[in-house]
């Protein structure tokens, strides 16, 4: 019994413990429950809740909720919602930028945000994020202000079009040159990016040079490597080639860059056959299109259809060297358009311009004043020669106006004459025949000459220009005699003082004759213009002595200088002129195709080419510039040092050539030190080792000018200007010394 009682004892024990446990709720409990949420903040939960207790839980950093736990004997029951991310709201628009949600969903806690400019704005905030906190977006909405381009300084000679200083994105400068001559070495125009730089380099302005083209099936003539604006390229195509276009090829403008105009280019030469023929028209065994130079076809004609002449119904063409047909391979068909002969009146006055007829077609017709028809009927018929009969009208003359006032021994019907008759007539006193004229002609415009008779008188004299005094009026009659002067540049006939009118004009014939008689030139002419000078030129397949392809002489008191001669067109004339070098043969001006002259070079000069050749009538220089034929051997220096109270005696250079020796002179009051030159050697004057020393001073004396204040009153030159040191060397006695010999 005492062992049941016990265990009874200790049931009773253990179910009141639990039911004790029972009335309680605990934070663990919540923790590990299907109610917890990790978004939940616990830290400040008890342990343990007794039964029918409420308890608030909070929210982590971050997130928001009303949440409610009551503690009943089934454990833990809930009341509102569970905790979720807090709302930063909308983070605010930045004017010209937009915004990108970089990190979350949506604008809550833990989001973030990455704010980037409009293109052509950039961001002048110190940051352009916004993060979603706790207390809401944190930073400020950040700002974009437009994209500037640096200011655009160009040069001198370049103009510029457009807000260079305050360029913003989009922004856009022309730039052209400021003169006409020159054009642009880059960009036309530029424009700003959206990065505030701009697209390109500004660009500068160069000299208008057009290069050496390069010509397809042809070759350039000249020998010159750069041609500048309105140089003219010569240039020659290959055999069986010609210019596409006639006009010279001028070094031109366009646009902003120098070009060809037009661009000198060859084609083949060729001459084109239509196919098929044209109707009434064809070609005997050829089916091409394309003939050659020589190459020949034969066309022939359909009745009522001819070519070369109305006659020819058959003709061999020719294809020229020019690209052209001798004649024309087209088959014309025979028709008859207005008769080519005056008189002819209606029907041909009413049609349309260049209206035919066909073959066979008869017409009636009519003559125009004075002339009548040669056919009784008045009918033409058009033929293969064209209208039958032919001539379709005859002209007629009647007796001229005032003929009886005019002529000796008049007589009207000898002048009812038809149309090519002539006669022979005699002028009365006082009148005279017209120059020239012995008989009149009947001709379609009536009698010829038109007046018969005329006036003899003297009028003005030919070459009046050549005068410079003289009356006004010239108009007087045979046997009248007047006083004239001649201009500078013309002499009165020797032994003429007066000009007399004569039954044939005034005498002498010309008044005024030229001072200088004009120039004979053998295969060749000349032109005297008004100031006195004679320009001449030289015939097909000859040109001047001189360069160029005419050339001008004056005339010096009875004669004309200079010298005047047209040479072989592949002759050259003179030689060129080339710097350090001496030509052999330089007594001649005349020299023949492939002919070599011999080139020597002067002493510490190499010879880049043995000699020159005359080839086409210019001289062939192997692609060598005149001043790069005879080149310096060593490198040659630059100026040499300066040295203080010191002038070097020989005027200024750019270069000097090596083993040149310049001497220095030191200035008044200032003596020479060991050495008083220097040698060019290969580019290098060597160690400086002038030096001028001032002379013995009394201490009481004032202080002498120092370099610089001479140098700046101009009395003192360290070489720059010879006259001044012309000044300075005629003050000393010593000797002025200067050495280009060799070793």
């Amino acid at each position: 019994m005492h062992i049941p009682t016990q265990s009874c004892v200790l049931y009773l024990w253990m179910c009141a413990l639990t039911f004790v446990k029972s009335e309680e709720c605990t934070r663990d409990n919540f923790i590990s429950g299907n109610l917890y949420n990790s978004n939940f903040d616990t830290s400040k939960l008890d342990a343990t809740y007794p039964l029918g207790s409420q308890v608030r839980v909070g929210c982590s950093i971050g997130f928001t909720g009303f949440f409610k736990l009551f503690c009943t004997l089934e454990g833990w029951k809930s009341v509102g919602s569970i905790c979720e991310l807090r709302s930063c709201g909308h983070p605010g628009d930045a004017p010209f930028a937009e915004f990108d949600l970089v990190k979350g969903d949506d604008f809550v806690f833990g989001s973030e945000i990455l704010y980037k400019c409009d293109i052509g704005y950039r961001m002048i905030s110190r940051s352009n994020t916004r993060r979603c906190v706790a207390l809401g977006w944190d930073g400020v909405v950040p700002t974009c202000e437009p994209s500037r381009c640096p200011q655009i300084v160009p040069q001198e000679n370049v103009q510029v079009i457009g807000d260079a200083d305050e360029a913003m994105y989009g922004n856009v400068v022309r730039f052209r040159c400021r003169q006409s001559s020159m054009i642009l070495d880059g960009p036309e125009e530029i424009y700003c990016d959206e990065n505030g730089k701009w697209s390109d380099k500004p660009p500068t302005c160069k000299e208008l040079i057009c290069e050496e083209p390069k010509i397809e099936n042809g070759r350039v003539r000249d020998f010159v490597s750069v041609y500048r604006e309105n140089d003219i390229v010569d240039y020659r195509c290959n055999s069986r080639y010609k210019p596409v276009d006639a006009r010279p090829s001028k070094c031109s403008k366009v646009g902003v860059g120098a070009e060809w105009v037009p661009k000198p280019l060859c084609e083949l030469v060729k001459c084109t056959l239509s196919q098929p023929p044209l109707r009434g028209t064809t070609y005997v065994r050829t089916m091409k299109s394309v003939f050659l130079p020589d190459e020949t076809v034969t066309v022939t004609c359909e009745a009522d259809f001819w070519i070369g002449t109305p006659e020819t119904s058959q003709q061999l063409v020719h294809c020229r060297n020019n690209g052209n047909w001798d004649i024309l391979p087209i088959c014309n068909e025979k028709r008859c358009g207005r008769p080519d002969e005056q008189g002819v009146a209606y029907p041909w006055n009413r049609d349309r311009r260049g209206q035919t007829r066909p073959l066979g077609s008869v017409v009636r017709y009519t003559c125009g004043n004075d002339y009548s028809p040669t056919d009784d009927r008045s009918e033409a018929t058009c033929t293969g020669n064209g209208w039958t009969p032919n001539p379709l009208c005859e002209a007629k003359c009647s007796p001229p106006r005032g003929y009886s006032s005019l002529l000796q021994d008049a007589n009207r019907w000898e002048w009812m004459k038809k149309l090519g008759h002539t006669q022979t007539y005699t002028c009365r006193t006082g009148l005279r025949k017209p120059e020239g004229v012995q008989r009149a002609t009947c001709t379609a415009d009536g009698w010829m000459p038109n007046p018969l008779c005329e006036e003899i008188t003297c009028g003005t004299p030919p070459a009046y220009d050549r005068l410079a005094a003289g009356p006004r009026k010239w108009t007087t009659k045979p046997g009248n005699t007047q006083p004239y002067e001649c201009m500078s540049e013309y002499k009165k006939p020797e032994g003429v003082q007066r000009a007399t009118c004569t039954a044939y004009g005034w005498i002498p014939n010309p008044l005024c004759e030229d001072k200088c008689p004009k120039p004979e030139i053998e295969n060749g002419f000349a032109v005297r213009a008004s100031t006195g000078i004679y320009y001449y030129a030289c015939n097909e397949n000859y040109r001047p002595l001189i360069d160029g392809w005419w050339h001008d002489v004056s005339c010096n008191g009875d004669e004309v200088g200079g010298r005047i001669r047209c040479i072989g067109e592949k002759k050259c004339g003179q030689l060129p002129v080339i710097p350090h070098a001496t030509l052999e043969d330089t007594a001649n001006d005349d020299y023949k195709e492939e002919q070599h002259i011999k080139i020597m070079c002067d002493r510490d000069y190499k010879l880049n080419t043995p000699h020159i050749t005359c080839q086409a009538g210019k001289w062939n220089m192997g692609q060598l510039l005149p001043d790069e034929i005879c080149t310096p051997n060593h490198t040659p220096c630059g100026p040499p040092p300066k040295v203080d109270n010191a002038v070097i005696t020989t005027a200024y250079q750019t270069e000097y050539l090596s083993r040149t020796i310049v001497t220095y002179q030191c200035r008044d009051d200032y003596v020479m030190g060991p050495k008083d030159s220097l040698t060019c050697k290969n580019g290098d004057w060597g160690e400086n080792v002038i030096h001028c020393d001032k002379c013995c001073q009394d201490p009481n004396d004032e202080a002498l000018p120092t370099t610089a204040d001479v140098e700046e009153e101009g009395s003192v030159t360290t070489g720059t200007n010879p006259d001044l040191v012309h000044d300075v060397s005629t003050t000393s006695n010593k000797e002025v010394e200067h050495s280009t010999s060799g070793p």
